[in-house]
């Protein structure tokens, strides 16, 4: 190489904000931006302890395709950097050049796994962020869609975003340095290419530089994002449960939020337990959360919302076919239970045989206290207002032919309640948090367990 890329001070600063990976693949076309890429890197790599090997995905698209692939691994031999290439299948069906960038991404997983690399380092630059964000911003993308690639979310570096590509082609045309021309970039077929060749120039003439600060645009909205990721994350943690079979948030509280907090909940919530959900269906959620009426809603993917009266629900398919094993809770002969603890109660230790701390089961019965016969425990459950997604996973002190002797959080039945009659008592300890209360990140929750 003739000179240093006047941009490869950007470079190595990128590479030390992103963590300074120690082996890093070259996504390596062969086209302008990967070449002008690979020469940086390899500069990069003659200061700092940085191994380099190229990753050349060959689409089979053009018919060029192998003959591209060939020129680009002459190119790696000689600048002596490993040539690694992949041959993918890309479906003709629906968006080509969608189906073609997720092939592609495959592809460097793959190698990234067979490889043991940290990184891959892809040429987008900002021209290719501008057109991004115009493209998105036709679709009505909000904060998510308009931030849109990141100088670094693992495993891919972006090192160019604050470059243009004028300034990487003037630099291989300074140096010689040959590329090849994709001529899939000039099909105005391709959204992208009518943005690239025909929407930014018109932008330019009228604002000169446009390409550089919508690129700024969206990596200051990056951050925005990712502010607003943490505002929601962290009222997630205090306000929603999100193990399996369990995903529901407090609706107040939700309500108390701004808007922004409330949506990005929502989606959070919902793709937790397996659905995506696009700017309707998050309306159509957010609308029914001040109701107080208990009520579904039909999601995508087949599965729905059930709005309760303090909560809402994500239910996942299959639902029932979750069982929780919780652990066997403690006992003691001493001082009664702390006044208002739902966890501890005494029970007559003479009255416990054969019972255990187990899942509800469809079966189960209790004797209330004061009335004669049983009720089915679903609705001893449903008269307290428990959630009808939690009845299902509540944990009793029950025995195998189904007589439930004390329900956490709510009470004994009278088989096992402490009498006048009783001549030794126990007081017994849920171990553990209860469906309806919410584990905190940082916190541990030794008593259940999903299988």
């Amino acid at each position: 190489m003739n000179q240093e890329p006047p941009f490869l001070r950007g470079v190595e600063q990128s590479y030390r904000r992103v963590g300074s990976p120690g082996r890093v693949l070259v996504a390596f076309s062969g086209g302008a931006d990967s070449t002008a890429l690979l020469h940086a890197l390899v500069a990069l790599s003659r200061q700092l302890p940085l191994e380099l090997a190229c990753v050349h995905v060959n689409h089979g698209l053009r018919k060029s395709a192998d003959a591209e692939e060939k020129l680009a691994a002459a190119q790696a031999l000689s600048l002596k950097i490993p040539f690694l290439t992949k041959k993918v299948s890309v479906s003709p069906k629906g968006n080509l050049e969608a189906n073609a960038r997720e092939a592609r991404y495959r592809a460097f997983v793959h190698v990234l796994a067979e490889t043991g690399f940290d990184a891959v380092a892809l040429a987008h630059h900002a021209g290719d962020q501008a057109e991004t964000f115009l493209m998105h911003l036709m679709r009505g993308a909000g904060l998510d869609g308009l931030s849109v690639m990141p100088e670094w979310r693992a495993p891919y570096w972006r090192p160019f975003l604050r470059v243009g590509k004028e300034e990487l082609r003037a630099y291989l045309q300074n140096c010689g340095i040959d590329w090849v021309e994709d001529e899939s970039n000039l099909d105005q077929g391709f959204t992208r290419n009518r943005i690239r060749n025909c929407l930014l120039p018109l932008m330019d003439e009228m604002a000169p530089g446009v390409v550089s600060r919508v690129a700024s645009a969206s990596e200051l909205l990056y951050a925005e994002k990712e502010a607003a990721d943490a505002v929601a994350a962290r009222w997630l943690c205090r306000n929603a449960k999100r193990e399996p079979p369990f995903y529901y948030l407090m609706r107040d509280s939700l309500l108390a939020q701004p808007l922004a907090v409330q949506r990005r909940a929502l989606r959070t919530l919902a793709a937790g337990a397996g659905v995506p959900l696009d700017f309707a269906w998050t309306e159509a959620l957010r609308e029914l959360l001040p109701s107080e009426e208990a009520s579904f809603l039909s999601l995508p993917e087949g599965f729905k919302a059930y709005f309760s009266r303090k909560r809402l629900h994500i239910l996942p398919e299959a639902v029932e076919s979750t069982h929780v094993a919780f652990l066997s809770p403690t006992m003691t002969d001493t001082e009664p239970a702390p006044e208002g603890d739902r966890k501890w109660q005494v029970l007559d230790a003479d009255r416990l045989a054969g019972a255990s701390m187990r899942q509800a089961r469809p079966g189960d019965r209790i004797e209330l206290l004061g009335k004669q016969g049983s009720q089915p425990l679903r609705k001893y459950l449903s008269a307290r207002r428990v959630d009808e997604p939690l009845r299902t996973f509540w944990p009793v002190y029950a025995r195998e032919d189904g007589l439930v002797l004390w329900v956490p959080g709510y009470g004994p039945g009278k088989t096992a309640a402490v009498t006048e009659h009783t001549t030794r008592a126990s007081k017994i300890e849920f171990i553990g948090l209860l469906p309806d209360e919410i584990l905190e990140e940082g916190e541990n929750e030794p008593g259940m367990q999903f299988v």
